[in-house]
């Protein structure tokens, strides 16, 4: 419904006055998320009334309820729901230099301090394991990681004993990002980034990207014209390349694990059995976009073992393992 008000009020208005509302009405969903999520807040975060004014004065300094001291620019009021969700997986939150920052057990993770997604990160790195990594054998291998991010599930697996990474990821905006997740947690020897997108065939891609969070940003659906531009989106020119060739071309080869989380690019790399039959994994995980039958009958032809874990009748986990010979 919000989506059809859009373009009703785009085609009846000037793009001025569409901009200005459209821009009023995502601060209005800004208060009205944080009030909604106060209870929520105030369950790990103390200082109720301190809560219920932020958004409007206040230095930010709050106690949470494992008696850690937080202090969040006021600019990012707004996060706080966020934040709540944070604390409530165990991370311990700062904010340095524009930037976020979480610590768990040991592990450090930054990231922009309005993105969404963040929280959702630190949940599948620590609480629900959504590849099943807990009983699998990650020690001595080595891994393609398609669709890394921001680094969350590459530091997971480095943690876990892999022995090399090759970790993908084109978004600009993630770059800064990857690259001090990696450096921070001195992982440097074990992950190689890449700056760029898989797919079939060689492509440049102008895409528009949420400004507050990376989920869901994907090349596949701006080539089909499916996504387009709105407000509090950023555009982003991606670099994509053939997948095979590029491998030749960086001597990337014995793989024994590929994870891919990279918004339908998927179904491009695995539209046929190549990338199998020459990389020959021991393990494939995916996280499907748009049904999971294709990926599976693919998988299955090539002699893989295939478990499927739906999120809902579009998306969720597959994880395939090699059948002994």
């Amino acid at each position: 419904m919000k989506i059809f008000i859009r373009k009703i009020l785009n085609l009846v208005l000037t793009n001025n006055y569409f901009y200005k509302i459209d821009k009023f009405y995502s601060y209005l969903k800004r208060y009205l998320t944080y009030y909604s999520n106060l209870k929520n807040i105030n369950n790990y975060i103390n200082g109720y009334w301190g809560l219920v004014t932020f958004p409007f004065f206040g230095n930010g300094i709050f106690i949470t309820k494992q008696k850690n001291t937080i202090n969040i620019p006021r600019k990012y009021w707004h996060t706080l729901p966020m934040v709540a969700d944070i604390i409530s997986y165990g991370g311990y939150p700062s904010w340095i230099d524009g930037k976020i920052q979480i610590e768990r057990d040991g592990v450090f993770l930054v990231s922009s301090p309005i993105d969404r997604s963040f929280a959702e990160s630190i949940k599948e790195m620590f609480i629900v394991d959504e590849y099943r990594l807990n009983n699998k054998n990650i020690k001595g291998k080595t891994i393609l990681d398609i669709g890394a991010n921001i680094g969350d599930t590459a530091i997971v697996f480095s943690k876990l004993g892999a022995k090399k990474i090759y970790s993908f990821e084109p978004l600009t905006m993630l770059k800064e990002y990857l690259i001090e997740n990696i450096n921070l947690n001195g992982l440097n020897h074990i992950i190689e980034p890449h700056f760029v997108g898989l797919s079939d065939k060689d492509d440049t891609i102008d895409i528009w990207a949420m400004e507050f969070g990376s989920a869901g940003a994907s090349a596949e659906l701006h080539r089909q014209e499916v996504r387009e531009y709105k407000p509090g989106y950023i555009k982003q020119t991606l670099q994509i390349r053939n997948a095979m060739n590029y491998f030749k071309i960086h001597n990337i080869n014995d793989i024994d694990i590929i994870k891919m989380d990279c918004e339908m690019c998927e179904y491009a790399l695995l539209k046929d059995d190549t990338l199998l039959k020459i990389l020959d994994p021991e393990l494939v995980m995916i996280e499907y976009h748009n049904k999971a039958d294709s990926l599976i009958s693919i998988l299955g032809n090539c002699g893989y073992n295939c478990s499927q874990f739906p999120k809902n009748e579009r998306v969720g986990i597959i994880n395939a393992e090699k059948y002994l010979s």
